[in-house]
This record gives C-alpha cells, sequence and structure tokens, in this order.
C-alpha cells in the first residue's frame, strides 16, 4: 500500500452523499468515486462526485446568505440570493472541476509526499453548474482600471498544519474573472448544491484547479495581488525537483491553470481479466481554453500504441475514452496518454513531474494487469 493511503469503501453517513464513495481522509472529510463508475458517466451523478474539504462543511442557510463584492471597485454590493437571480441572467455550463492533487498516489510511489491525502485518479468530476457570471456581477460592481486580482473567500473554518485557522480562499486573474470563465454558481446537475459541494453558492473555474473553485463563497474582493489566503501563498504551490518532502512550498509556483492529463478508469491496477479481448476505458482533460483532440492507449507499456475512440463533449469539460485490445495471457502494463488540440502532450514519467506537494501528476497513467484465457 503506497504511503498514508486509507482505502476504505464505506457509504457515507452524510445524507448530502447517497452513494458509494472511497474515504480518503475522514476528518475533514475527503472522499472519492469508485474509478469504473466515475469513467462511465459524462456528467458526474452528484452523490459520484469527489468531495474536497479543507475543514468541517459548513451549514449556511441560503434565506439569509449575503455575498459582498468589494475592494477596487466603483460600487461595492452586498447580494442576497434572490438579488442575483433579479438582476443577473442565469448561465449554464458543463465544466469539469479537478484537485490538484489528483493522482496523488502515483507521485507518493516515486517517492514520499506532504499530503496524507493520497488521491487516485479520482478527485475529479463533470457537473452541469448554473448560476452567475462572475464578469456580469464585476460590471455591476464597476472594477478600476488598476485591479490585477480577483479573490475568493469561503464560509468554512480550516486549520492547515502550521498556519493560522482560516476560512478557505484563493483568487485568478483578473482576466479569467472577466473572462465568462468563472461562475458565481447556486446549482449543481440541475439542483440546489448540496452542502458537502458548496451551498449555498459557489465559485466554479473553468481551466483551473478545484482549489480555485471556492465552495461556501462568502466574498468576492477585486485586488491589486493574489489572494494572501494560506492556501494561496503557503499551500498549492508547484516546487519541481527537490526530493526533501518536507521542503518549504513557499518558493514554489502559485498553481493556476490545468495542465493535460488522462487517466485509466478501468480496468483497475491487479485486476485478473479473461483474454483474449480486453477493454480499458478512462478521461482525459485539457487545459486552460483548450479541448482534448486525441488519446493513445497502450498493452505493452508503451512500445506500441493504439488510438482509443473520444466521446465528443463541450469545451471545458472531459473527454471520456474507450478502447478494445485482443491481448495475449499473461502480464500488461497498460497505458493511456493524450494531446489537446494545441498539440501539448503529456510526460512520459512520473519521475519528471514528482514534487513534495504531491501536486499536478500529468505523467502517462499505467495500470498493470494480469490476463488469462
Amino acid at each position: 500500500m503506497l504511503p498514508y493511503t486509507q482505502d476504505v469503501t464505506t457509504t457515507l453517513p452524510d445524507a448530502d452523499i447517497v452513494g458509494r464513495l472511497r474515504v480518503r481522509l475522514g476528518e475533514p472529510l475527503n472522499a472519492g468515486p469508485p474509478l469504473a463508475e466515475l469513467g462511465r458517466h459524462p456528467i458526474t451523478p452528484v452523490d459520484l462526485f469527489y468531495v474536497r474539504n479543507h475543514g468541517e462543511a459548513p451549514a449556511l442557510d441560503a434565506a439569509t446568505h449575503r455575498l459582498m463584492v468589494d475592494g477596487m471597485v466603483a460600487r461595492p454590493l452586498t447580494l442576497w440570493l434572490r438579488d442575483l437571480a433579479a438582476r443577473f441572467e442565469r448561465r449554464t455550463t458543463v465544466t469539469t472541476v479537478q484537485c490538484a492533487g489528483n493522482r496523488r498516489a502515483g507521485l507518493s510511489a516515486v517517492a514520499p509526499t506532504r499530503s496524507p491525502l493520497q488521491w487516485e485518479a479520482d478527485a475529479i468530476g463533470t457537473a452541469e453548474w448554473s448560476g452567475f457570471a462572475l464578469e456580469d456581477v464585476l460590471s455591476a460592481a464597476g472594477v478600476v482600471p488598476d485591479a490585477q486580482h480577483v479573490a475568493f473567500v469561503g464560509g468554512d473554518t480550516c486549520r492547515p498544519s502550521g498556519g493560522p485557522v482560516t476560512p478557505f480562499g484563493g483568487s485568478v486573474p483578473i482576466e479569467v474573472a472577466r473572462s465568462g470563465r468563472v461562475l458565481v454558481a447556486d446549482r449543481m446537475n440541475g439542483a440546489p448544491l448540496t452542502r458537502l459541494h458548496g451551498a449555498p453558492l459557489r465559485a466554479v473555474v473553468t481551466g483551473y484547479i478545484g482549489a480555485r473553485s471556492v465552495k461556501w463563497l462568502t466574498r468576492v474582493t477585486v485586488q491589486a495581488n493574489p489572494s494572501d489566503n494560506w492556501y494561496q501563498q503557503r499551500d498549492y504551490r508547484l516546487r519541481l525537483g527537490d526530493r526533501d518532502h518536507m521542503a518549504s512550498l513557499r518558493e514554489g509556483t502559485m498553481l493556476g491553470e490545468v495542465a493535460t492529463t488522462s487517466a485509466i478508469t478501468e480496468p483497475a491496477p491487479g485486476d485478473r481479466l479473461t483474454g483474449p479481448r480486453l477493454t480499458m476505458r478512462g478521461y482525459a482533460v485539457a487545459g486552460d481554453g483548450r479541448d482534448i483532440a486525441r488519446v493513445e492507449v497502450s498493452s505493452d507499456a508503451g512500445a506500441s500504441w493504439l488510438p482509443a475512440h473520444v466521446d465528443d463533449g463541450p469545451s471545458g469539460a472531459w473527454r471520456l475514452w474507450q478502447v478494445g485490445l485482443d491481448v495475449d495471457d499473461g502480464v500488461h502494463e497498460l497505458v493511456v496518454r493524450a494531446w489537446d488540440d494545441a498539440g501539448t502532450g503529456q510526460p512520459a514519467n512520473v519521475d519528471d513531474v514528482w514534487n513534495p506537494g504531491g501536486y499536478m501528476n500529468t505523467a502517462w497513467d499505467r495500470v498493470t494487469v494480469l490476463v488469462a484465457t
């Protein structure tokens, strides 16, 4: 078993979750779906959508909840939910949200990483989000010319290791906030947000790490600099090449846009399969403003490759893929790799992307199985 991994399949007691999730950490609750289920749904059902919490999920009252919009604006706003609905056009988008630590377990197999939260390829999901474009809200507030960033603050209470008690927060550059790719969402898959997914309001930032899609949204602040929140300044940073897993991340680069990646959701590592026909399934997702162009798979550890069928989907969302292969009896290392429509692919080796935070594992995904007729 990989370092720190909690691999317990359970039915969670929380009323917001109906289906089976695998608990990665219990306090605060972090859980992901069975991979085989994840790869079979173009739109991830709410009860299969991964849960990433940094503190206890607050129970906020939609009837009294207000969103503050302040900072470098001409007209600070205090918006009740009814104000959002009355003043702004409702927008709907299908967007993939992916934790920066997705596939961290693969990095920890190379060398230990800092986090006890050892995601496999399950910290990702795609939903139909509905709400109000942040660009419309900012236009109503009147952004001043020198503004450079927009910061989000959540209504949760977090206790980061070595840091102060704080709500979760983060920011995006002003051009992202005003691009139409950021939603102040109140609905998920046609229903009101559940508590564990950020009710009554959350940010949804297309093409950025999930940490920027702040849940339980209470404040939007337009400012000159990136958020000073602990999770922006001290946590979600990428520091490549330093094998000291206790090294500070402060010298690393702030994470933002996700990078092109792919994963195998079926079969699972160690599966014993009946040959000669083998079916592979999975997902591929591109970075900000791009889409997946092609996916290739290998059943011989990358010695030869075949194209996979890639499903259609809206821009900003993942693409599910599948392929049937004829294979001989024996042990097979299955591999997947993908390219986006700008020609950007994935690094072949996980060693090349290892980092002490365990973030952004975009290397080719590999699964070893045994086939027997």
